[in-house]
């Protein structure tokens, strides 16, 4: 049986969770710009004036390559769906997921609140590539392919450890900032934080893939 729907609707998901990687990295790094600007106090005007809006521009950039992210992800598994009925349980931790991705950005100067959201917006991206493995899982059952079943099934495992760990690093983050160590709360959130994650996201891009190459 030929799942069509589902091929072009995992297509898109790979495409997705590639702007998602970028985005990510885009809002990051003007975190970070933001932070190393108001650290060491630059005292030309101009020079600061610039780096901020190096740093605004890059993270209004990253918000937008983040909606085409929602867009592909969320037509894909719409896409999918129609082969595949497991699928379509992302759709609701993908809209929730976006919402809090939003808030919490727009919330950073009130960082207790920012980054309680990022725990919840972490949860959510692990639902979705939850749903999607199943989906991936019960595709390939029903095709009879073991080789991609016990892929989706293995993939689930260290998708989920990288995910706990950037729960908990996060919330460590938000102890420390609490205790005014906004140095290395940054450290934390815009670098170990992205590093765990591009661990889940190679594991979830050669699962989907695979599942639409196979589709």
């Amino acid at each position: 049986m030929e799942y069509v729907n589902a091929r072009k609707g995992l297509g898109r998901l790979f495409t997705g969770t590639v702007f998602q990687i970028i985005s990510r990295a885009m809002i990051e790094v003007s975190f970070l710009i933001m932070l190393i600007m108001n650290r060491i106090q630059i005292k030309d005007a101009e020079i600061s004036f610039t780096n901020d809006m190096v740093a605004i521009v890059l993270m209004i950039m990253g918000l937008g390559v983040a909606l085409i992210a929602f867009i592909l992800n969320f037509i894909g598994v719409c896409k999918a769906s129609k082969d595949e009925k497991s699928f379509k349980g992302a759709l609701a931790f993908i809209i929730i997921g976006v919402i809090v991705s939003f808030v919490s950005t727009a919330l950073y100067d009130h960082r207790f609140f920012s980054i309680v959201l990022s725990v919840g917006s972490v949860i959510c991206q692990f639902m979705v590539y939850q749903f999607i493995f199943n989906g991936i899982y019960d595709m390939s059952e029903k095709k009879g392919d073991e080789k991609l079943k016990n892929l989706s099934e293995k993939s689930v495992m260290p998708v989920m450890i990288a995910f706990i760990l950037a729960a908990v690093i996060t919330f460590v983050a938000l102890l420390l900032e609490v205790g005014h160590e906004a140095l290395y709360n940054s450290i934390l959130t815009g670098a170990v934080v992205p590093v765990v994650m591009i661990v889940a996201y190679a594991f979830v891009l050669r699962t989907v893939d695979a599942a639409r190459c196979a589709a």
